[in-house]
């Protein structure tokens, strides 16, 4: 498992919820308040296998260049949407077991 978090820069929030709610992804955005380049960050756990296919369409969306992504590990993640997850992205889904 890993969880994900993106700082998304001025004028590209739209692009991130749209990839991330394409992808059925459940996330939480905190709006950035301290005056740098950034206006929100989103953050949301993922299966391993699911992390190359939404890190490829966030850096598609041009959020890579100007903004901020960190993957770390995750020891616990109690989801019911995580789950949904694992079963999509599994070994035999759309990530192919890549991460």
């Amino acid at each position: 498992m890993r969880y994900v978090e993106v700082l998304i820069p001025a004028g590209r929030q739209s692009d991130v919820r749209s990839i991330l709610d394409d992808e059925g992804v459940n996330y939480v955005v905190s709006h950035e308040v301290s005056g740098q380049q950034y206006t929100a960050a989103v953050r949301f756990p993922l299966p391993s296998e699911a992390v190359e296919r939404v890190l490829d369409r966030l850096t598609q969306a041009g959020i890579s260049g100007d903004g901020s992504i960190v993957v770390v590990d995750a020891e616990t993640i109690v989801s019911e949407d995580v789950d949904r997850l694992h079963a999509e992205y599994g070994p035999d889904g759309p990530g192919g077991g890549r991460i």
